[in-house]
């Protein structure tokens, strides 16, 4: 998988997160909060590993967008994190 298609996967859901409806109840939001924190920390997981990779063979570009791409993602995981919760009465 490629880098692109893992965070348009995020971004995708992260949409999908603000877009569904209010009534949804507070379970639903937890889950797709909890599924957007899992699948940002598994990316900058594979993003660490690549940056550092990419420090050691000298490819000072490619680290520096592992690392701005890591930043993207810790700041789509704190806007869920500290988005407004969706109830039933919502």
């Amino acid at each position: 998988m490629s880098l692109s298609s893992a965070l348009n996967g995020v971004r995708v859901l992260l949409e999908a997160y603000e877009g569904y409806e209010r009534a949804r109840f507070l379970e639903t939001d937890l889950a797709v909060r909890e599924e957007v924190r899992r699948r940002t920390v598994m990316l900058q997981d594979h993003l660490t590993r690549f940056e550092d990779r990419a420090r050691e063979e000298g490819h000072r570009e490619a680290a520096s967008e592992a690392k701005r791409s890591k930043a993207t993602l810790i700041a789509i995981s704190e806007d869920v994190q500290f988005a407004i919760s969706g109830g039933p009465s919502s």
